[in-house]
């Protein structure tokens, strides 16, 4: 972006800072960004170059009126501030400035008002500010587009296994692109939490009243017919069951009670709308999903039976099970194919959680 910097906007100085950026021909954007400058040099260069001394003059008078920003001058170790900036070239005359078919134009400036140069640096800053603001303005929609076109999976940091369980509780943090389809099927989150103190209540009420799940309704199943047998993994975010889905035993996924925030059932949502979509042989296998509230969900997917894979190369070590090398090298190949699904996925699908364990 040739010099320019991505300033805070509550930053006082962010205005004086991207605008002198955009000239490093002009000895005050040198150290500008540090909230530096060397006034000697300003005056032995700037004040008599016919771009930077009107401008210097005019962002300084106007653009920086009423602020706080504060600088440090290099030159005498002094602190200034910014709007003192509009007298540094005080009494130092600019070259004339002409322009082809217009004539000579002077940065001088009269008993009654701005020179024709001071204006022209109103001019350019003004210009310079819209840019910025255009510019800023671009670069936060490109960042959403991006977010919105990939879906990161994976592990909370922190979301450790109790010690009574042996498996972590994976955890996952989506970005899914805005739905395009009209007047979806929407649950009222009050509605169905009538057991939720008030506090509670208005806290789904301020962050989302209204969340979708009519994606959810096709993959729907009785929550009745979805028996808990014994909890196997617990995380800070949910646990894991071993219960019985008509008459198979399956891995049931749900949040924890204290958990049922609206931004965690939100994410569980996103979870479970995910994991509806993967159909893949070397993706654990989704089988539906139950509800009476959002925030009572429960993720049915099929039960490993065989147990994760850091056991397996563990008990492979002492010799209780035979794990070949050719088996090793088979399992890699599944996690491979498994892995060029979730990429090629619309949105792909990126998992930053990837162990055996």
């Amino acid at each position: 972006m040739g010099g320019r910097h991505l300033i805070d906007t509550s930053d006082p100085c962010w205005i004086l800072i991207n605008a002198f950026s955009a000239y490093p021909s002009c000895s005050i954007s040198k150290a500008i960004a540090q909230k530096q400058v060397d006034v000697a040099a300003v005056k032995a260069s700037d004040c008599k170059n016919n771009i930077c001394n009107p401008f210097i003059t005019a962002l300084s008078s106007y653009a920086m009126s009423g602020s706080t920003c504060m600088l440090k001058d290099t030159s005498t170790g002094k602190d200034l501030s910014a709007s003192a900036l509009s007298t540094v070239c005080n009494g130092i005359q600019a070259p004339s400035l002409v322009i082809p078919g217009v004539g000579t134009l002077t940065t001088t400036t009269g008993d009654d008002g701005l020179g024709t140069g001071a204006i022209i640096g109103i001019v350019v800053g003004c210009l310079v500010v819209i840019a910025m603001v255009v510019l800023m303005y671009r670069r936060r929609v490109t960042s959403q587009q991006t977010k919105q076109t990939v879906v990161h999976l994976e592990g909370a940091s922190g979301h450790q296994p109790t010690n009574n369980s042996s498996t972590k509780e994976p955890s996952y943090y989506l970005a899914h692109p805005a739905s395009s389809k009209p007047a979806p099927q929407t649950y009222n989150v009050t509605t169905y939490d009538r057991t939720m103190d008030t506090t509670m209540s208005s806290t789904f009420s301020h962050h989302t009243s209204m969340m979708d799940m009519s994606d959810l309704e096709l993959h729907r199943v009785a929550f009745n017919q979805v028996r808990m047998v014994k909890a196997v993994a617990q995380g800070a975010f949910g646990e894991v069951w071993v219960g019985e889905f008509m008459g198979d035993k399956v891995a049931i996924k749900k949040l924890l009670p204290n958990r049922a925030t609206p931004s965690d059932v939100e994410k569980f949502i996103a979870e479970v709308k995910l994991v509806a979509k993967i159909d893949c042989p070397y993706v654990v296998k989704f089988l539906g999903v139950a509800w009476t509230r959002p925030a009572d969900m429960l993720l049915v997917t099929e039960f490993m039976d065989g147990g994760d894979l850091r056991n397996v190369l563990d008990a492979s070590r002492t010799k209780k099970t035979t794990f070949s090398w050719s088996q090793k090298l088979e399992c890699a190949l599944h996690i491979a194919e498994g892995l060029v699904f979730l990429h090629s996925m619309d949105p792909m699908v990126l998992h930053r959680d990837l162990k055996s364990r």
